[in-house]
């Protein structure tokens, strides 16, 4: 009887005891960062006995607590109103020198005392002495492989220049030297979006999907629902954030920042670059980033060069849709930008030393159109008609880049430049094949432009140009063969919802063919050989020839596969073999703070080994 009192006893004692608190650094299990590139260090305690609770922070053993910057001190963050909770945040945080860091958080309150650790990893960067190199990265949006194929099958294939499995040339980016593949991953899913992998390449760090250049924190339950005009979308800019390396450079090495689009100038992939938000949809907060910077990071505009769509975010806000009644087109104008709305307006701008220092260019509301409307090609009869929307006059991604290079290369700054083609992933959900495919060429007319910068820039002479070519997440997409469209109903895009031929013939021994309906395995006007399209306008390929490529689509949205990766210019060897996408930006950083000379003799050695080409 004594026994069982005295074990009841104890339960009771037990499950009244106070627990000490819970403690969480929000960053990643790997983060990694460069020396002087800043982040936000916020450590979160919960389960407090009450929010009098004080934090230690020390680092490879030492308490830094005294010395670093006061912390911006929040409670009842989480949702959980019943038990007090406290959350430290010190902004704009960095470490000077490289190595493995340690930093343990600990956090006191009447309870008692518990803490947590994470390590971070610190590559060195340091220019000193060097000759500053550039870099441009041409992201195609889901452009995988067989994005790239159909791009070349198409505009290679023009006056019979693909023959018996050879091309006569091929695609700007193919002539790239060194390939590798890309893994793709989010921190939270197999399948990415565009805002974790543009913050995988632009920090060297992973989020999670839709999620730009931020850490998840314990607000984020109270951020649901935001919207740009709403007042808890100040919970989806709160979160801790790491800088990127556009802003890095700026700010650090006074090199010159573009992005050039042609989607909207605030989607995922441009915002990559400069946005800092929980979420990718709040287009007109991630304008305003782009106009005043970040506060630790950037002081005033994050570019020198914004080319694209979404005109609206800047120059249409009310209090009800972003919080203010700004023009932050004329705001940048202020500050010294050049604004064109026009094809014909870009086109006109001077080059060399007569270009804009710095220029914005908003060619529509939204996402521009893509490149086979823009050739006012008339759509196959799958595809919608050409929407302009009054926008009749959109410049091509090439014209826009050779102007983002003028004016970025203007004075002799270095510079770092992001140029996408969007719409490859755009045309891809429905899955619209001519939208997709002429957006590759179009891409890759844009590659061509800054290939051809870098090599006839006498500045240049492809030694101080890194470029980059790859994509953010793959898509569906597949080539299945070549279609005979003057065959009735012919098939040149099988859609993912439509009903795929069968491939193998089901066949009885003793009474032969039992479907011969659907035995065949091929579609409608499926036949085999190399298509050979029709020259188009400003070099673009027409399609209206009678044998066109035929691809077929899986799903309407993006996939878990590994891209590829093309690299020319200073250090472009460190980018073959298989790597994961956070590794882009180490890699580039590594190449634009080292001597990248005696790797690059090697690739000139590499170039001269005797292999006799097709095309002998």
């Amino acid at each position: 009887m004594k026994k069982t009192l005295l074990l009841g006893l104890l339960g009771a004692l037990a499950l009244n005891a106070a627990a000490a608190p819970t403690v969480k650094i929000r960053l990643p299990e790997r983060f990694r960062l460069l020396t002087g590139q800043r982040f936000d260090l916020r450590v979160e305690g919960t389960t407090l006995a009450s929010t009098a609770s004080s934090i230690q922070i020390v680092i490879n053993g030492s308490d830094i607590t005294a010395f670093l910057p006061a912390p911006e001190i929040t409670t009842d963050n989480d949702s959980n109103t019943a038990d007090p909770d406290v959350a430290w945040t010190y902004r704009s945080y960095s470490f000077p020198n490289p190595g493995v860091y340690t930093v343990v958080a600990r956090v006191t309150d009447a309870n008692g005392v518990s803490s947590t650790t994470n390590r971070i990893g610190v590559q060195s960067f340091n220019q000193s002495g060097l000759a500053k190199k550039n870099y441009i990265l041409y992201i195609g949006d889901a452009m995988g492989t067989a994005y790239r194929d159909s791009g070349r099958i198409v505009s290679k294939s023009v006056n019979n220049a693909f023959r018996e499995g050879f091309y006569d040339d091929v695609q700007e980016m193919d002539k790239m030297p060194y390939t590798g593949m890309v893994m793709t991953y989010a921190s939270d899913n197999i399948v990415p979006d565009s805002a974790n992998t543009a913050t995988a390449w632009a920090t060297g760090n992973k989020t999670i999907n839709g999620t730009l250049n931020v850490f998840t924190d314990n607000t984020d339950t109270k951020a649901a629902g935001a919207t740009s005009g709403s007042g808890n979308k100040i919970y989806a800019l709160d979160n801790p954030r790491v800088e990127t390396l556009w802003e890095y450079l700026k700010r650090t090495q006074g090199y010159k920042a573009g992005i050039v689009t042609t989607a909207d100038v605030c989607d995922a992939t441009p915002a990559g670059e400069g946005g800092h938000t929980l979420f990718r949809s709040l287009l007109r907060d991630i304008a305003k980033q782009y106009v005043d910077g970040i506060p630790g990071f950037t002081s005033g505009p994050e570019f020198d060069v914004i080319m694209g769509g979404g005109m609206e975010n800047f120059t249409q806000r009310t209090v009800a849709n972003s919080g203010d009644t700004r023009n932050l087109a004329n705001d940048l104008v202020g500050l010294g930008f050049t604004y064109v709305t026009t094809r014909t307006d870009l086109n006109a701008l001077p080059a060399g030393a007569s270009a804009p220092s710095k220029l914005l260019g908003l060619f529509r509301t939204s996402n521009m159109n893509v490149a086979y409307d823009k050739l006012r090609y008339t759509r196959p009869t799958d595809e919608p008609a050409a929407d302009f929307g009054g926008f009749n006059d959109q410049p091509f991604l090439e014209e826009m880049t050779a102007k983002a290079v003028a004016t970025l290369s203007k004075g002799g700054a270095p510079f770092i430049l992001m140029v996408e083609g969007a719409s490859i992933d755009k045309q891809s959900h429905p899955n619209h094949a001519a939208g997709v495919i002429w957006d590759v060429i179009e891409f890759d007319k844009a590659i061509g432009v800054g290939r051809a910068w870098s090599v006839n820039n006498p500045s240049s002479k492809n030694a101080n140009t890194l470029i980059l070519v790859s994509a953010d997440h793959d898509q569906s997409m597949s080539i299945v063969g070549l279609t005979d469209v003057s065959v009735p109903n012919a098939v040149v895009n099988t859609r993912s919802q439509s009903v795929y031929p069968r491939t193998i013939a089901l066949f009885d021994p003793f009474i032969g063919n039992t479907n011969a309906a659907n035995n065949a395995g091929n579609n409608v006007g499926e036949v085999t050989g190399f298509p050979n399209y029709g020259p188009g306008l400003n070099g673009y390929p027409a399609n209206t020839n009678r044998y066109q490529i035929a691809v077929g689509f899986r799903t309407g949205n993006h996939t878990g596969s590994s891209v590829p990766i093309t690299a020319e210019g200073p250090g472009a060897s460190l980018f073959v073999g298989y790597f994961d996408q956070t590794d882009i930006f180490f890699k580039a950083a590594k190449v634009l703070s080292s001597s990248t000379s005696s790797i690059d003799e090697f690739q000139k050695a590499a170039g001269k080994l005797g292999i006799v080409s097709q095309n002998y």
